[in-house]
């Protein structure tokens, strides 16, 4: 009998693949999906593809709540467990009326690649086991010349130099344009020096008209093109980068200020000197990412990415050189 939280029609099922599955795919879905789908998920993958039998289709010998006595879990758990495959991908559901069949479909799971590229999937089990597990999971499976394929993709590239950035021997300035005193970073690793002491970082700044005394003043008054201008020192959007950038304007509260402020964090977090394409698709990726959370205002937006960066090894120069442009800036 239907749990009556079920969305199906059909006790009875088919099962399809979309293309062929093979040892390497279940070996990507255990690997990379477990930690989001749990065990009881991955053995209803494995069931349903077993039925295939090396077909493209398979109608099934059982109905569709008998696999709850050959999996040994409960109605919700099964229906947990297909959701769950449906929301990342792995399963499509179809109800055929005519029929009177519900249809499964099962997708293949993304390799080591598309895997790393699909910046939500990724972000989640990141969050679930961790960067270093990360790393050794996923990001060694994939080859160099993968890498080098898609190093405009703004996923693969940004995170594999975000968790592999080793911290060499090279000086970065706080403010990168037209802050004079700025703070070194090895050198702040080095002599561990307190945020206490006084730091200049009061430099005016003429642009339109107005007068600017630092990166967060200037963030918090300038529109989107004028703050991109005064990050690059005067470069332009470049076509593709206002392609992308524009709808998304009216997701955000005021428009300008939670844009700025991820433009401000990809640049200063991983050290972008110029407005590159991967600045620009890391930027957009950023973006992407807080209006699929339901984050729309620069208050939860700082917070969210602040959260998600504490590993990165510029955090802790980033977030305390932040503290002081704030404080500088309700000074004046």
């Amino acid at each position: 009998m239907f749990d009556q939280n079920s969305t199906l029609s059909y006790h009875r099922f088919v099962t399809e693949r979309k293309e062929e599955i093979t040892n390497d795919d279940l070996r990507n879905l255990r690997q990379f999906y477990a930690p989001l789908v749990g065990t009881e998920a991955l053995a209803l993958y494995q069931f349903l593809f077993d039925s295939l039998n090396h077909q493209k289709s398979s109608l099934s010998l059982y109905e569709y709540w008998y696999l709850c006595n050959l999996l040994q879990i409960q109605p919700e758990q099964l229906e947990n467990s297909r959701k769950r495959l449906e929301g990342l991908g792995l399963m499509e559901t179809f109800s055929i009326n005519e029929k009177q069949i519900t249809v499964f479909k099962l997708n293949k799971p993304l390799d080591a690649s598309k895997f790393n590229s699909n910046s939500l999937i990724k972000d989640m089990l990141v969050d679930k086991i961790g960067k270093d597990n990360y790393a050794r999971l996923v990001l060694s499976k994939i080859s160099q010349d993968s890498i080098t394929d898609n190093y405009q993709s703004y996923e693969l590239t940004s995170d594999f130099y975000e968790i592999f950035d080793l911290p060499e021997v090279r000086s970065k300035k706080v403010s990168q344009f037209n802050v004079q005193n700025a703070i070194e970073i090895n050198s702040f690793r080095e002599t561990k020096q307190d945020f206490n002491s006084p730091i200049d970082l009061r430099t005016t700044l003429n642009l339109n008209n107005f007068t600017y005394t630092n990166d967060w003043e200037a963030l918090n008054n300038l529109d989107i093109e004028n703050f991109f201008e005064y990050l690059f020192d005067g470069a332009k959007f470049s076509e593709s980068f206002t392609k992308y950038i524009t709808p998304l304007v009216n997701k955000f509260k005021t428009k300008n200020k939670e844009i700025n402020y991820v433009m401000y964090f990809v640049r200063n977090m991983y050290n972008h000197k110029t407005p590159s394409k991967i600045f620009e698709s890391k930027t957009i990726g950023y973006l992407n990412t807080l209006i699929d959370n339901g984050l729309s205002d620069i208050v939860h937006i700082e917070s969210y990415l602040d959260s998600h960066s504490f590993r990165n090894p510029n955090f802790q120069v980033y977030t305390e050189t932040k503290k002081l442009l704030k404080q500088q800036a309700s000074e004046f």
